[in-house]
Protein backbone atom coordinates (compact mmCIF):
# COMPACT_ATOMS: atom_id res chain seq x y z
CA UNK A 1 0.00 0.00 0.00
CA UNK A 2 1.09 3.42 -0.93
CA UNK A 3 1.91 6.20 1.68
CA UNK A 4 1.35 9.73 0.72
CA UNK A 5 5.09 11.24 0.81
CA UNK A 6 5.85 13.74 3.78
CA UNK A 7 6.57 17.35 2.73
CA UNK A 8 10.04 16.92 3.90
CA UNK A 9 10.58 14.08 1.72
CA UNK A 10 8.89 15.37 -1.35
CA UNK A 11 11.23 18.29 -1.00
CA UNK A 12 14.35 15.80 -1.41
CA UNK A 13 12.94 13.83 -3.85
CA UNK A 14 12.61 17.63 -5.89
CA UNK A 15 15.79 18.52 -4.93
CA UNK A 16 17.52 15.34 -5.94
CA UNK A 17 16.14 15.62 -9.33
CA UNK A 18 17.63 18.99 -9.52
CA UNK A 19 20.69 18.47 -8.51
CA UNK A 20 20.60 14.96 -11.19
CA UNK A 21 19.46 17.79 -13.73
CA UNK A 22 22.73 20.08 -13.17
CA UNK A 23 24.77 17.56 -13.33
CA UNK A 24 23.33 16.26 -17.11
CA UNK A 25 23.38 20.19 -18.01
CA UNK A 26 26.85 20.50 -16.79
CA UNK A 27 28.21 17.27 -18.64
CA UNK A 28 26.83 18.38 -21.88
CA UNK A 29 27.61 21.57 -22.14
CA UNK A 30 31.17 20.68 -21.07
CA UNK A 31 31.01 18.11 -23.70
CA UNK A 32 29.18 20.75 -26.25
CA UNK A 33 32.31 23.21 -25.89
CA UNK A 34 35.13 20.98 -25.79
CA UNK A 35 34.39 19.82 -29.24
CA UNK A 36 31.41 21.33 -30.61
CA UNK A 37 31.15 19.76 -34.05
CA UNK A 38 31.49 15.99 -32.43
CA UNK A 39 29.08 16.70 -29.55
CA UNK A 40 26.44 19.47 -31.25
CA UNK A 41 23.34 17.10 -30.24
CA UNK A 42 24.00 17.11 -26.94
CA UNK A 43 21.45 20.29 -27.28
CA UNK A 44 19.08 17.99 -27.14
CA UNK A 45 19.38 17.51 -23.75
CA UNK A 46 19.40 20.80 -22.62
CA UNK A 47 16.76 21.27 -24.87
CA UNK A 48 14.37 19.06 -23.16
CA UNK A 49 14.99 20.53 -19.71
CA UNK A 50 13.42 23.53 -20.87
CA UNK A 51 10.18 21.17 -20.56
CA UNK A 52 10.90 20.58 -17.06
CA UNK A 53 8.03 20.67 -14.85
CA UNK A 54 10.22 22.95 -12.27
CA UNK A 55 10.64 26.37 -13.18
CA UNK A 56 14.39 26.29 -11.63
CA UNK A 57 15.72 23.39 -14.33
CA UNK A 58 13.86 25.38 -16.92
CA UNK A 59 16.36 28.81 -16.27
CA UNK A 60 19.22 26.92 -15.15
CA UNK A 61 18.59 24.94 -19.08
CA UNK A 62 17.99 28.16 -20.75
CA UNK A 63 20.67 30.19 -19.51
CA UNK A 64 22.83 27.20 -19.60
CA UNK A 65 22.06 26.93 -23.38
CA UNK A 66 22.54 30.59 -23.88
CA UNK A 67 26.04 30.42 -22.69
CA UNK A 68 27.45 27.92 -24.97
CA UNK A 69 25.54 29.47 -27.89
CA UNK A 70 27.47 32.96 -26.83
CA UNK A 71 30.75 30.60 -26.87
CA UNK A 72 29.88 28.66 -29.79
CA UNK A 73 28.00 30.89 -32.45
CA UNK A 74 29.84 31.91 -35.69
CA UNK A 75 29.89 35.67 -36.33
CA UNK A 76 28.10 35.47 -39.47
CA UNK A 77 24.58 34.82 -40.62
CA UNK A 78 23.96 30.95 -41.52
CA UNK A 79 22.42 30.52 -44.75
CA UNK A 80 20.98 26.99 -45.87
CA UNK A 81 21.81 26.28 -49.39
CA UNK A 82 19.12 23.67 -50.87
CA UNK A 83 20.34 24.36 -54.09
CA UNK A 84 23.23 21.88 -53.16
CA UNK A 85 20.98 19.33 -53.01
CA UNK A 86 21.68 16.59 -55.08
CA UNK A 87 26.00 17.81 -55.53
CA UNK A 88 28.20 16.10 -54.47
CA UNK A 89 30.40 17.75 -52.03
CA UNK A 90 33.57 16.94 -49.81
CA UNK A 91 33.43 15.22 -46.41
CA UNK A 92 34.46 18.67 -44.75
CA UNK A 93 31.76 20.49 -46.50
CA UNK A 94 29.00 17.97 -45.72
CA UNK A 95 30.19 18.04 -41.97
CA UNK A 96 30.14 21.98 -41.90
CA UNK A 97 26.46 21.98 -43.10
CA UNK A 98 25.00 19.14 -40.94
CA UNK A 99 26.96 21.09 -38.16
CA UNK A 100 25.40 24.44 -39.27
CA UNK A 101 22.20 22.89 -39.47
CA UNK A 102 21.97 21.42 -35.87
CA UNK A 103 23.22 24.77 -34.71
CA UNK A 104 20.45 26.37 -36.35
CA UNK A 105 17.80 24.29 -35.33
CA UNK A 106 18.57 24.20 -31.60
CA UNK A 107 19.61 27.87 -31.28
CA UNK A 108 16.28 28.75 -33.45
CA UNK A 109 14.37 26.10 -30.82
CA UNK A 110 15.86 28.07 -27.65
CA UNK A 111 14.77 31.55 -29.09
CA UNK A 112 11.69 30.31 -30.03
CA UNK A 113 11.14 29.07 -26.45
CA UNK A 114 12.63 32.76 -24.74
CA UNK A 115 10.22 34.71 -27.17
CA UNK A 116 6.74 32.48 -26.12
CA UNK A 117 7.61 32.55 -22.75
CA UNK A 118 8.60 36.19 -22.23
CA UNK A 119 5.66 37.14 -24.32
CA UNK A 120 3.35 34.78 -21.45
CA UNK A 121 4.83 36.52 -18.46
CA UNK A 122 4.74 40.18 -20.13
CA UNK A 123 1.27 40.89 -19.40
CA UNK A 124 1.87 39.63 -15.60
CA UNK A 125 2.60 42.54 -13.02
CA UNK A 126 4.71 40.96 -10.68
CA UNK A 127 8.50 40.12 -11.66
CA UNK A 128 9.73 36.62 -11.00
CA UNK A 129 12.99 34.89 -11.15
CA UNK A 130 11.85 32.91 -14.28
CA UNK A 131 10.76 36.59 -16.10
CA UNK A 132 14.65 37.88 -15.17
CA UNK A 133 15.93 34.44 -16.44
CA UNK A 134 14.21 35.10 -19.88
CA UNK A 135 15.30 38.67 -20.09
CA UNK A 136 18.42 37.71 -19.14
CA UNK A 137 19.06 34.78 -21.90
CA UNK A 138 16.93 37.09 -24.52
CA UNK A 139 19.64 40.18 -24.48
CA UNK A 140 22.48 38.15 -23.79
CA UNK A 141 21.96 36.45 -26.95
CA UNK A 142 21.11 39.48 -28.63
CA UNK A 143 24.05 41.42 -27.55
CA UNK A 144 26.18 38.09 -28.18
CA UNK A 145 24.81 36.76 -31.42
CA UNK A 146 23.45 39.87 -33.21
CA UNK A 147 24.91 38.96 -36.29
CA UNK A 148 23.78 35.94 -36.51
CA UNK A 149 20.14 34.42 -37.57
CA UNK A 150 17.21 35.46 -35.68
CA UNK A 151 18.14 38.78 -35.19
Amino acid sequence: RDTPLSRAQAAAIQMQMISRAKIEMAEAAEEILEDPYRHILKFKVLNEYLRSPHQKVQILALLTQVEVFTDILPAYKIAINHSEEGRVLSKEVKIQRRYEGSLLKYYTLLVTFLCRKSNQIKNKRTVTKFGIGIARGLSRLLHAAHLFNLR
